[in-house]
Formats: structure tokens, C-alpha cells, sequence
């Protein structure tokens, strides 16, 4: 349960964390690459030896400038098709009889994200599944891969956003002292669909079993911008 970080430097420094959903594929260290940008990211295509990998690796978004500790800590992970390997099952949250829908029944099988780092171990609950075509071509869409905010009226009016969009409805309450947790794979609805799973972090002696029992299939919004 708990990682020997010691031992995990020495393989790569710049493994910084490491991320489990219980009962999935999903149980993988988390790169990140200093020196990343929009135009380059180093663990797209590298695995966490920084060798050459179709798979890739797990990595934090160029825009968490505080890390593991941002606001909003955005992790990209590739979807692998039919092995459903690296970020591929996060699909299942927004997938049920070979529909876009969202799933309930697998979100309350698999509602927490484990985050694992040297300073310690962070659980966080899901509450949203996105689809957003991120094309080039479309004006106005949501900006997502957002790791820090402004103020907290800006924060919460992310979190709304967030949950306007999602293919979930699940009663978790969120405020402005809250911390998230975004992870963002490619889908193949179009070529330039992503799939985001959007959770906020469990707070101290939280009970989280009543929100499961709120959790319903979502009617996603298609407006490109809202406000609370």
C-alpha cells in the first residue's frame, strides 16, 4: 500500500507519484517532465524507464506549476484500445450496452482515485465524466486543463462547469477549499475527443457512501460557456 520512494528515484527522479483505482488496469507511477509544453510533452511516447513506448506513461499536465500540490492536478494517460490499458478504462464511466451514457453501476464499483506521493497517500471522489472535442476548429470550448485559479469565484465557477458537463450526476458537494484531481485520455468518438474524470479530494474523516447512493446518469450540457 505504501511506495518505496527511495527506491522509485532511483529508477527515475521524475517519478513524483503514483496512481490506483481499486479493481482496475489503472495502478501506474506518475512522470512529470520539466520542460514540458503544449508543444512537447516527454512521456507521451516514453515509458517510465524514458525509453521509447506506444503506451507511454502517466504524466502531469505542463500547466500544474505547483505540481502534485496544484489546485487542480491534471494527469494524461493514453486510452489503449482494446487491452484497456493505461487511462483506456476510464471510459466505463460514461459507457453502458455500447453507448456514450453515463454508468452508475461501474462509478460505484470504482468512486475513489488513489494519489500516492512521497509527502503521503490522497483519496478523491469522482464526480464528473466529460467528452470534449478539444479540435482546433471549435470556438469557445471549455477549458479544462486548468491547475490554477485567479480566485475562488473563478474556482467554483470550473467546478460548475465541470459538473454541468457531466455524463454523472452524483451529489458531491464541493467549495472553494477544495482540491481536484483530472485525468484525461483520448477517445475515438472523433479524432479529437477526450474523455476527463474529474474527482475532488476526500476530506479529512469524510464519509462519502451517501453520495454514492445520489448517483444517477447525467444529461450533459452542449453550451460552450456557462456560469453559475
Amino acid at each position: 500500500p505504501s511506495k518505496n520512494w527511495k527506491g522509485l528515484k532511483k529508477v527515475n527522479d521524475e517519478i513524483v507519484a503514483w496512481v490506483k483505482i481499486d479493481g482496475t488496469k489503472i495502478d501506474y507511477p506518475v512522470l512529470e517532465h520539466i520542460g514540458d509544453d503544449a508543444d512537447n510533452q516527454f512521456y507521451l511516447y516514453r515509458n517510465y524507464k524514458k525509453e521509447y513506448s506506444d503506451f507511454g506513461s502517466i504524466f502531469v499536465d505542463y500547466r500544474c506549476t505547483q505540481s502534485v500540490k496544484s489546485k487542480n492536478l491534471i494527469l494524461h494517460g493514453h486510452n489503449m484500445g482494446s487491452d484497456d490499458s493505461m487511462f483506456g478504462q476510464l471510459m466505463n464511466y460514461a459507457r453502458k450496452d455500447g453507448r456514450t451514457k453515463g454508468n452508475p453501476e461501474y462509478y460505484k464499483k470504482h468512486p475513489v482515485i488513489t494519489i500516492d506521493t512521497p509527502e503521503g497517500t490522497q483519496e478523491f471522489v469522482v464526480f464528473s465524466v466529460m467528452k470534449i472535442d478539444v479540435s482546433n476548429k471549435l470556438q469557445n470550448i471549455f477549458n479544462y486543463l486548468k491547475a490554477d485559479f485567479d480566485s475562488d469565484a473563478q474556482f467554483m465557477n470550473f467546478v460548475y462547469n465541470i459538473k454541468v458537463r457531466s455524463y454523472l450526476d452524483v451529489e458531491v458537494p464541493i467549495n472553494e477549499k477544495d482540491n481536484l484531481l483530472t485525468l484525461s485520455t483520448c477517445s475515438y468518438e472523433t479524432d479529437n475527443m477526450r474523455t476527463i474524470v474529474v474527482a475532488r479530494q476526500v476530506r479529512e474523516n469524510e464519509d462519502i457512501a451517501p453520495y454514492l447512493k445520489t448517483a444517477k446518469s447525467g444529461s450533459p450540457v452542449t453550451i460552450a460557456t456557462s456560469t453559475f
